[in-house]
């Protein structure tokens, strides 16, 4: 490919992804009580096209504690992450599209985001499509109102948009950060200290609701019996991901620390030690584990990457002995709050492991759609599983690696995997550059390492920080290209390009797969949500006309009642033929019986259409549910 050609596609590129979420951000204008949160998402973005880096660190910083404290001032109903997120990628992306002082994305890193994005993209475009069936006619006007008004509020007819979303924006601050790191290694060290800040101020909110809760009616005994007995987090949804952040924060703090000297080294020491209480607060036992793990490989990579023998012995004893009590912390911990014992929680992360495995063998290609798995994890779970563990019925995995393989299925998987091996190839190659490069490499292997018994990257909260310091870490350790196009071997310019011709060959007859299974019991057009009152059946309402999905394998049947003071003639087409023609007596029911059809259709349901025949216009009718009757019915 040569510079002109490729310039001008990574500018398009750029260009349409920051108009895509701008659009999105857009949406916050029509969101009550927002109007200065919205200024300063503009001002966000505008400082991104000028000073990129900087509104990467804000990134970095705020997002672990957005949605407590704007929830605070403004309306706490809104996708505060996501909104910030949306702004900085437009101005990240804006200014990639007009700026090439900054190079490139580097080859080997760009190479597996774009293969992992293009997945994603098109399980979203499967899962519109099953919802195009569902919604009918009014599809298009819905899914504009999702993107221009209703993204930060409602996930809507749109879970697996909503799903899919985090995963693009992941993937975007991996890229558009690893690039200016490329550019310029300094960019690591603003990210490191920013991932530090956000730590520190979710450090203090949850300080604050300690204190608050042991001083509201006793005294610091109090506090301190509060802080041994329960698990404490004010900043994100799941105790067990603050583990993780704070985790990969400490781990952080403790390389800028190495990296400075005199004050400054002072500061970051104290942070450290500031941010491990909030870790231990979390009572993440998961988290612990991944502690000692992740120290025993820091100080391995320490000895035999940089640090001269005798002095490195002295280090690893330090960091062995701190190692050996977070293994020792993490196995004998009582359990503290709502926590299980281990034995318990061990089993049910096993339990819940096999549940993924199922899944993943359902669907063996492309998984069984993003947003799927607790959705679907009932199905999946074996009968002891949901016995000792109800919430298994709707859960997540508990491992992020293999919940990715179950909702993306081993193609997203090996991606996933794909991407993470690049990043932390190159984020090793950097730990010989100094203390900091190397700590980072460590925190984010500690912050993986969780995965294996968590989902922190489900929380935008946590996942943010990681995508970012990821970006940054294995930037800074790479080379970036000149120019697009250039540095681009012809291995992994045919490799991407064949994987996403794949992938789009393979979008139609996947879409259509989808349709045909999807489960549209209980699903109607043009009518409206369940009623019971004033009468002695369940019923919906429609005007004229209705679209049911009714079962292609079974006869069934379901009943009719005009709300006139005169009989109606109405049609009934099965997958656009005429089924049935009956005239319904004026405030009765009356049972409509289909038998089994010889030739059954293409999918599990087809649509039935129910057609007032009589003008004028304007007759309600009430719809029972569909019942499906015969052998074969469930």
């Amino acid at each position: 490919m040569n510079f002109r050609s490729a310039r001008l596609a990574s500018s398009i590129a750029w260009l349409l992804c920051g108009l895509f979420f701008g659009t999105l951000l857009s949406s916050i204008r029509d969101i009550p009580h927002t109007r200065t949160a919205a200024c300063g998402l503009l001002l966000l973005s505008l400082v991104a096209i000028v000073r990129p880096a900087l509104a990467a660190g804000v990134l970095a910083a705020l997002a672990p504690v957005v949605s407590l404290v704007a929830g605070m001032y403004w309306n706490p109903g809104v996708g505060w992450p996501a909104a910030l997120v949306c702004a900085g990628l437009t101005g990240l992306a804006v200014h990639a599209a007009f700026t090439w002082r900054g190079g490139a994305v580097p080859p080997a890193l760009a190479a597996p985001a774009l293969v992992l994005g293009a997945i994603v993209t098109a399980a979203m475009v499967v899962s519109i499509g099953v919802q195009r069936l569902r919604l009918g006619p009014a599809f298009g006007e819905i899914f504009v109102r999702q993107i221009t008004s209703q993204h930060f509020v409602d996930p809507g007819f749109f879970p697996a948009f909503q799903t899919g979303m985090p995963l693009i924006e992941g993937l975007l601050l991996f890229a558009l950060t690893a690039r200016l790191a490329a550019n310029d290694p300094r960019v690591l060290r603003w990210i490191s200290a920013a991932v530090v800040t956000g730590a520190l101020m979710a450090t203090a909110l949850t300080a604050r609701q300690l204190c608050s809760a042991g001083l509201r009616h006793g005294t610091w005994s109090t506090v301190l019996e509060l802080a041994r007995t329960l698990r404490w987090n004010a900043a994100f949804g799941d105790v067990n991901a603050a583990g993780s952040f704070y985790l990969m924060a400490i781990l952080v703090a403790a390389g800028l620390a190495a990296a400075h000297t005199g004050v400054a080294r002072a500061v970051y020491a104290a942070a450290t030690g500031f941010i491990a209480a909030a870790f231990w607060l979390s009572g993440s036992r998961v988290a612990y584990l991944a502690a000692a793990v992740t120290l025993g490989l820091g100080a391995v990579v320490w000895v035999v990457r940089q640090q001269p023998m005798k002095r490195a012995a002295v280090r690893v004893s330090l960091v062995s002995g701190a190692c050996a009590v977070m293994l020792v912390v993490a196995l004998v911990q009582p359990a503290r709050g709502n926590q299980t014992s281990s034995d318990i929680a061990v089993n049910i992360r096993i339990g819940l492991a096999k549940t993924s495995v199922r899944m993943i063998a359902s669907q063996p290609i492309f998984g069984v759609g993003l947003g799927e798995f607790s959705r679907r994890s009932g199905e999946f779970s074996s009968p002891a599983l949901l016995a000792l563990f109800p919430p298994a019925a709707h859960e997540n995995a508990h491992n992020n690696f293999l919940q990715v393989a179950a909702e993306l299925g081993p193609a997203g998987g090996i991606a996933f995997v794909w991407l993470l091996a690049a990043a932390f190839r190159s984020a090793f190659r950097g730990t010989t550059r100094g203390p900091l490069a190397l700590a980072a490499c460590v925190a984010l292997t500690g912050f993986v390492l969780t995965w294996l018994g968590g989902h922190p990257l489900l929380l935008p909260e946590t996942a943010v920080p990681f995508w970012i310091l990821l970006g940054a870490a294995a930037g800074a350790a790479a080379t970036a290209p000149a120019t697009p196009g250039r540095s681009w071997s012809r291995g992994y310019l045919l490799g991407v390009i064949v994987a996403i011709a794949a992938l789009a060959a393979t979008l139609p007859s996947r879409v259509s797969a989808a349709e045909r299974n999807a489960n549209l019991e209980h699903v109607g057009l043009g009518v409206s949500s369940w009623e019971t009152r004033d009468d002695t059946e369940r019923y919906r309402s429609a005007v004229d006309r209705a679209v049911l999905f009714v079962p292609t394998e079974t006869a069934f049947k379901l009943r009719l009642k005009p709300m006139t003071d005169h009989a109606v003639h109405v049609e009934l087409r099965l997958d656009g033929k005429v089924a049935d023609r009956r005239l319904l007596r004026p405030g009765e029911w009356t049972t409509i019986l289909v038998p089994e059809r010889t030739v059954r259709g293409r999918g599990k349901f087809a649509p039935l259409e129910v057609q007032v025949l009589d003008e004028p216009a304007g007759t309600t009718l009430r719809i029972t549910k569909v019942e499906p009757i015969g052998a074969s019915a469930s």
